[in-house]
This record gives C-alpha cells, sequence and structure tokens, in this order.
C-alpha cells in the first residue's frame, strides 16, 4: 500500500466506511487520474453511494451501470434473480417489475439466453439505466402493470417484483447514502412495507401466463404479510429462497386452481393422523367447523418451496381422514394473520370444537402446539407459543 492510498483509506474510515480498504480498491480501480480520483473522493466522503459515484455496482458476477439517483442493486437480491433464473420456463418471458437499474432482468438475461426479458419502474431515470443495462431486453417507464405492453398480458412465466418493502417510519433510521441519495419511491413500502405488495398481488393474476408465477423479495419478518398479500388474491404463496444470514426471502405466489378434479385438489389434513383428525374432519362435513388455525411456522417450516406455505383464498381442498379417505370438499374462503393474543371469539366457537371461550381455545390449541407431535414436525424440541406467536385463522365452507 503506497502513502496516497493509505491516506485515502484514512479518509474513507474517518467518514465512517467500514469497508475502507475496499472502497478505496474500487475507487482507484473506476478513475482514469489523479483528479478524477479526489473528485469522487470527495463524493463518497459526502455521503454519496460508492455505486453511484463510480457507476457500477458489483451484481451476481455481473457489473451494473448505476447512475446517480437510482436506486443502487443490493447483492440481497441476487436471490430474487436466481430463483428468477430457475423458474422460467424454456423460451419463456420474464418481467423484472420495479426493476431499479435492471439488475435482475440483466442477470436473467446473461444467464438464459432463451427467454424474453422485460423491464419496468415507475421512475423514468431508472427505466434509462435499465436500458444501459439490457443487451437483449426492453424497459418501459410506467406504475407496476401499466407500463407494460398490452401482448404480455396473460404471457409471463415469471414476474419478478423487487418493490420498496421498508416500513415508513424505518426509512429515517437508514444510512444516509440510502435515505439521502435514493429515490423515496424505490424504498418506502408504507406502514407496514407491505402496500406495494398488495398492489401487486391485486393487480398479477392477469398478467400470468398458465403455470406463471410472480416472485416477490421480502425481508424475513414480512414473509407473513407478503404471502397473505398472495393468498388475498388466488394465490398459494410459498417461500422459494430464504437467507437467514441477511434476512431476505423470495416469495412466490402461483394463482390456484379451483376446477381440477376432486383427486387432483391438495390434500387438506387436519391435525396429525389418528382419532382428532378424524373427529375435525366429521365436523367439518357436519357442517359443525367452518374455521382453521395454522401456526405461520408451520407452513414455511423448511423456508423452501416444499412448505405447505400460505393457503389461497378460492383455493379447494380434499379434506382427508386417516385413512386418506376423501370426506369432503371445501373451499378457502377468508384468510387473516394474527398475533395469537388476537384471536377473536367468533373464529375460537366456529372452529366446532367446543371451546365457549377464547382462553378455553387457547389452552386446547397450545398443547396441540407445544405436544411432541409438533415440535417434531417443526424440529423444535423446545417449541412454545406466547402471546405475540402468529397464526393463520381460515375459514372454510364445504362445496362438495
Amino acid at each position: 500500500m503506497t502513502v496516497d492510498d493509505d491516506r485515502l483509506v484514512l479518509r474513507l474510515r474517518a467518514s465512517g466506511s467500514v469497508f475502507a480498504e475496499e472502497e478505496a480498491r474500487v475507487l482507484r480501480a473506476s478513475s482514469g487520474s489523479a483528479d478524477e480520483l479526489e473528485a469522487m473522493t470527495v463524493r463518497r466522503l459526502a455521503g454519496e453511494p460508492l455505486e453511484q459515484v463510480v457507476g457500477w455496482a458489483a451484481f451476481g458476477g455481473l457489473r451494473i451501470r448505476v447512475v446517480p439517483g437510482v436506486f443502487v442493486p443490493r447483492r440481497r437480491t441476487e436471490l430474487l434473480a436466481r430463483a428468477a433464473v430457475a423458474a422460467a420456463p424454456r423460451n419463456g418471458v420474464v418481467v423484472d417489475l420495479c426493476c431499479g437499474t435492471g439488475a435482475v432482468a440483466a442477470l436473467v438475461e446473461h444467464e438464459r439466453d432463451d427467454v424474453r426479458v422485460v423491464a419496468s419502474d415507475i421512475d423514468p431515470v431508472a427505466v434509462g439505466c435499465a436500458r444501459l443495462n439490457l443487451a437483449r431486453g426492453t424497459a418501459y417507464a410506467g406504475d407496476l402493470f401499466a407500463a407494460l405492453p398490452e401482448d404480455l398480458r396473460g404471457a409471463c412465466d415469471v414476474i419478478a417484483v423487487n418493490a420498496p418493502y421498508v416500513p415508513t417510519a424505518d426509512i429515517a433510521l437508514m444510512p444516509p447514502e440510502a435515505r439521502d441519495h435514493e429515490p423515496r419511491v424505490a424504498l418506502d413500502g408504507g406502514a407496514d412495507g407491505v402496500d406495494v405488495h398488495r398492489r401487486v398481488a391485486a393487480g398479477v393474476v392477469p398478467w400470468l401466463a398458465p403455470g406463471g408465477q410472480v416472485l416477490v423479495e421480502t425481508s424475513e419478518a414480512q414473509v407473513p404479510w407478503t404471502a397473505l398479500a398472495l393468498a388475498e388474491h388466488g394465490m398459494r404463496a410459498r417461500v422459494v429462497r430464504w437467507d437467514e444470514e441477511i434476512g431476505t426471502a423470495v416469495v412466490a405466489g402461483t394463482p390456484v386452481r379451483p376446477d381440477l378434479p376432486v383427486e387432483e385438489l391438495p390434500p387438506l389434513e387436519f391435525a396429525f393422523a389418528g382419532p382428532l383428525r378424524d373427529r375435525l374432519a366429521g365436523l367439518v362435513l357436519a357442517g359443525g367447523k367452518t374455521t382453521t388455525t395454522s401456526l405461520v411456522r408451520e407452513l414455511f417450516v423448511g423456508g423452501d418451496e416444499d412448505d405447505e406455505g400460505m393457503p389461497a383464498v378460492g383455493e379447494r381442498w380434499r379434506v382427508v381422514d386417516s385413512d386418506d379417505a376423501v370426506v369432503c370438499v371445501v373451499e378457502t374462503v377468508e384468510l387473516r394473520v394474527a398475533r395469537l393474543a388476537d384471536v377473536d371469539l367468533r373464529h375460537a366457537v366456529d372452529e366446532g370444537e367446543g371451546d365457549e371461550t377464547v382462553a378455553r381455545w387457547r389452552a386446547s390449541h397450545t398443547r396441540f402446539w407445544e405436544g411432541e407431535d409438533m415440535r417434531a414436525f417443526l424440529g423444535d424440541p423446545g417449541f412454545t407459543v406466547d402471546d405475540d406467536t402468529l397464526v393463520v385463522l381460515e375459514r372454510l365452507r364445504v362445496v362438495g
């Protein structure tokens, strides 16, 4: 390291950089002269994101062009891009919605030369930047689906969404380089961070091809709410990528098919095989049980696409007994996610198990959830529930 290099590192470190050596290396490699290096350094010391200063960001092995004022692609979003690469069928169509620099589209394009790639964003500056990063794909400006050409309606195999999901109140807690230099529209996800996810969920189904899916980047803590947004609009929601180290997940939504023959409907198995399952199935058939409750954790226990996932409104199920015999067919008509402490009396009574108070309902369910079978299923021998445990409250109706 030269004296000048060392001085640059010290200046960056004094400004608060925790990766001063790496930033110094990038700045020097990206500058063509001492004057340009100094100009870049001044911008960085003033708080501008390094990627906007040098004009590029590393993403999935690619160098993505970044212009001032555009959301900087994060490494965590590689989860979303890789999920899109894996999910796209041969010769399919992949849309990068809320594309920013178009990093997801660029990586899909790089990895899959057989697919058609389209990107869109509400910010015209971001769209211009995305066009710089796409070799074959096209980028459009507009609000969510309003930006897409009409020929994509019903033709999209994968719609990858990196919409803003920072809760409004948390933006003030973000590093200055993000909150002061990236567009608010690319950060602010509303009160709970899921407002744009809800808008995506409300409008995405008509744009999906048969068998298509929407992939949404979200935080680990927001998985239940992102999944619920998709489920409320007729999509079974599962986690297809989950990185606990960085607290990021990708939730996939696939439209359900209530028109399937009974034998092809997904099974609805209450509790575990045995007398309790058979009794609950009988209560459903008799009309005495119209609600059921699941732990959020049990629906997403593995954090991958093999999980049961969030059931969807409009989804139909074949209720089966312990011998896998079909008892009846039901449809999910309502879903809620709630804290255990917030479960209401009507839901508890409508479970049909004789509980006349929420306290009795909670006591019986706690025994089940903290029992050996559930603990084994969750892989957690010490699992317990408390007031803040999240549960899915589902209302059913018998349709056959």
